[in-house]
């Protein structure tokens, strides 16, 4: 599970589609590549919306790195929450 905040504004989230959603709710992070999802969308939310708004993403990629427990999970939260206190 990936968990990541994408900005609109500037780029496409997937460059090879066009044209650019115009509306936050069409944004996806899911990928099909040679017919195979590499990149399953499992949530989003939607935290501001604007010119520049701010979306987070919850999504699998095979390729990246994965949450694998709860522990892993609790303290990448415990870091992100020093990052920001």
């Amino acid at each position: 599970m990936h968990v990541d905040i994408a900005r609109t504004g500037g780029a496409p989230v997937n460059p090879m589609e066009s044209p650019m959603a115009t509306d936050v709710e069409e944004l996806t992070v899911t990928y099909v590549e040679d017919g195979i999802e590499t990149v399953k969308e499992l949530d989003k939310q939607v935290l501001t919306k604007g010119a520049w708004s701010t979306i987070i993403f919850r999504y699998q990629d095979k390729s990246k790195f994965n949450i694998s427990s709860k522990d892993q999970a609790e303290k990448i939260i415990a870091a992100l929450q020093s990052w920001i206190s």
